[in-house]
């Protein structure tokens, strides 16, 4: 496999070891949009890919919804600075994360008809005392927002930072093992 038979996305990787840039493989092109809310262009990424594909998914939606969903976004960005934001629209979600797949990813959100969830993978292992996380799996836990203003308390505040503390652990202890000569050799230049 040829590496012109791929494509690689560059998102921002926050840690102090390596400041530069972490790169995912695709078989396709992969759209990100960073924070701001400007499309990165790239091998993988042409301007304004991203918008193309969040406005539409999120346009599926009544005008109640959407100002939640927007409001949601602006939470979401401000909880995890520098962040990429990228759309699954078969899944229904948008993705915030630092690196490639979940590993990446430090929260979701998934979107519905009735409101948004934010999604917290590895979330089960966060520390919850008003309990805000709800669902039953392993590893994934989501918090149910049905208005604004159950994004502006404190306790979702708290726990976005500590989601942020621990994908920034678990981010480390990924660094810390040694990265394979051959994987180097497919980063372009």
């Amino acid at each position: 496999m040829s590496f012109m038979s791929h494509y690689y996305v560059a998102l921002p990787c926050l840690t102090r070891k390596h400041p530069s840039v972490a790169l995912c493989p695709r078989k396709s092109p992969v759209v990100v949009c960073f924070a701001n809310g400007e499309p990165r262009t790239g091998r993988a990424m042409r301007p304004n890919d991203s918008s193309a594909q969040i406005d539409p998914l999120i346009d599926q939606y009544g005008p109640e919804i959407r100002k939640l969903i927007d409001s949601a976004r602006r939470t979401l960005r401000s909880a995890f600075p520098g962040c990429a934001e990228t759309a699954d629209s078969k899944a229904r979600l948008l993705g915030y994360g630092y690196g490639p797949g979940y590993k990446g990813t430090v929260s979701t959100l998934i979107l519905s008809k009735t409101g948004v969830k934010i999604g917290i993978p590895f979330g089960a292992s966060l520390k919850d005392p008003t309990h805000l996380l709800t669902g039953e799996g392993k590893v994934h836990r989501h918090v149910a927002v049905f208005e604004p203003a159950d994004l502006k308390t404190p306790a979702l505040k708290s726990l976005l930072r500590d989601a942020l503390s621990a994908w920034k652990l678990r981010a480390g202890a990924a660094e810390s093992r040694p990265i394979a000569a051959a994987s180097l050799s497919r980063i372009p230049k």
